[in-house]
């Protein structure tokens, strides 16, 4: 196990300074009065203890620690059947969290657990041919809170929201809670594989296919959703004159998705020792897999983006066109001397990307 009881550091903040807490236009010798619904959020703003590094805005600098923790185990076994067949199983169990300090007013508790299953069986059928098939499941669960580190009052909290809102304005730090500091991942990933590698004569022949199934449980807030506030200028934010930008989750809504999605692979490869000194490669993959669908039909999609007038619900993410995902590929050995002490290789390959779960499960897609 890992145990890190500190990782010392200096968070920087720019934060409104002494003449913006009394009403004064950054730049000027002008006064406003500071309107009643936001002088208990600029009060709530820590006091600079830095350089002033612009007009209204001087540095905070806070001590901020890191402590981590992570406990790590890995086991295998190996079964020696005959001389034809062997097996093995391997389990990986990895648990970490650490705290991390976000700002002056919360930190984050991040947690991370992950488990980690294989089972492999492997066969001589002939002195030609050797099989081998496997079987995996990985389950993978990443989550973050925040914990609000001062008194923060509930009457300041916006639409009954559970972590308090974000505001600022052009020049400052904004203060408040990242709603994507809140979240809730859980990845279960099924795998099977057979593989078989025949030998004849020049050539060595691989060819086999793997199958996944993965489902992905996802739950985290949208940027802005506990009520987001921002202004152009410190005077617009003094007088609560018109918004920048303004964003909320509606309360009651729900970013809860249950996405699932398959991918299938077929290969074969052939490496064809020509002549003594030349081999070739010559192999193709085939990758086709399906477009995320929600468990429930919980996808809102725009099919069209100049036409369409509503979302639409249910169905998947986007068309597939993954059926045409062939990806040939050829590469080449060469000894020119034929002594064993030069080799010139090249290749060249067409590879597709499989959309998973890293392209789209951001909270803008929801």
């Amino acid at each position: 196990g890992l145990r890190q009881s500190t990782l010392g550091s200096t968070r920087i903040e720019n934060v409104p300074d002494e003449s913006v807490r009394r009403g004064l236009v950054p730049g000027t010798t002008r006064q406003v009065a500071i309107a009643p619904s936001v002088r208990p959020y600029l009060e709530l703003w820590p006091v600079p203890n830095g350089q002033a590094i612009a007009p209204g805005v001087a540095q905070l600098l806070t001590p901020s620690d890191r402590p981590v923790n992570e406990d790590y185990f890995v086991t295998r076994l190996d079964y020696y059947a005959d001389s034809n067949q062997t097996i093995f199983g391997r389990l990986t169990y990895d648990n970490g969290n650490d705290t991390d300090s976000i700002s002056r007013i919360a930190d984050a508790l991040i947690f991370s657990r992950a488990r980690y299953l294989t089972l492999q069986y492997e066969r001589i059928v002939t002195p030609t041919l050797l099989s081998t098939s496997r079987f995996a499941y990985n389950r993978t669960v990443s989550s973050s809170d925040v914990e609000v580190t001062i008194d923060y009052p509930r009457s300041l909290y916006f639409m009954g929201h559970r972590y308090p809102p974000t505001f600022g304005y052009t020049g400052v730090t904004s203060l408040g809670i990242n709603p994507l500091n809140v979240s809730d991942r859980v990845q279960n990933l099924y795998e099977m594989s057979q593989g078989l590698l025949l030998s004849h004569g020049t050539h060595s022949l691989k060819f086999g296919g793997n199958f996944q199934k993965i489902g992905f449980n996802t739950n985290g807030d949208a940027a802005g959703a506990y009520g987001s506030f921002i202004w152009d200028l410190a005077e617009s934010f003094l007088t609560d004159a018109r918004l920048q930008t303004f964003g909320v989750q509606v309360p009651g809504s729900s970013t809860f998705r249950t996405l699932r999605q398959n991918v299938l692979g077929l290969y074969i490869q052939d490496d064809w020792k020509v002549t003594s000194n030349f081999t070739l490669n010559l192999g193709l993959r085939y990758e086709p897999f399906t477009s995320p669908s929600e468990k429930w039909g919980r996808i809102s999609t725009i099919r069209d983006w100049i036409h369409d007038t509503n979302f639409t619900t249910g169905g998947t993410l986007w068309n597939n066109h993954s059926r045409k995902n062939f990806s040939p590929r050829i590469g080449l050995s060469w000894d020119p001397t034929g002594n064993g002490k030069t080799a010139v290789r090249a290749g060249l390959g067409l590879f597709q990307s499989v959309l998973l779960g890293a392209y789209y499960r951001t909270i803008a897609i929801k």
